[in-house]
């Protein structure tokens, strides 16, 4: 089967610190977040999420930059694929419903193509899971910097 995501309206609501580790190593820096989603109720189960997400990263040279990050996902409710799968609603459910629990952790790397432009790549795996499929991601993607003179007075 395929499932396509939850389709379930959500609210993310959460704070992000960072820090560059200069003076003791200038180039590097780490970060963390913690995120709370307010998600649309699927029958009785509440699917509000709890997010964190520890990053570090080390820039390498002017062009190029390298990093890792750690994100831990726990939902508050919802379908446990062991225990409550008992009727064919529950079944059909079980993705967009799930009780959905992971550790994933990745890599990424940025190249400045110049000129505000750059490139992107990364790698993200699962670690351990439960009512989740386990994953890897890979992602290329262009960026584009937005410099401070563009918005300037």
């Amino acid at each position: 089967h395929v499932s396509v995501g939850k389709a379930r309206p959500e609210l993310p609501l959460g704070i992000g610190v960072g820090r560059s580790l200069d003076p003791l190593l200038p180039r590097a820096y780490l970060g963390a977040s913690y995120e709370y989603s307010i998600v649309e109720n699927h029958h009785e189960h509440s699917l509000d999420q709890r997010r964190y997400e520890l990053n570090a990263g080390y820039i390498l040279s002017n062009s190029i930059s390298v990093g890792g990050s750690v994100q831990h996902v726990d939902t508050v409710d919802g379908i446990d694929w062991l225990t409550d799968i008992n009727s064919m609603e529950a079944f059909h459910d079980h993705d967009a419903a799930a009780k959905v629990k992971y550790l994933r952790a990745g890599g990424h790397a940025s190249f400045s193509l110049g000129r505000g432009f750059g490139l992107s790549l990364s790698y993200v795996g699962t670690l351990s899971g439960e009512n989740t499929h386990a994953g890897q991601f890979v992602t290329i993607a262009p960026t584009w910097s937005f410099r401070a003179p563009l918005f300037a007075r």
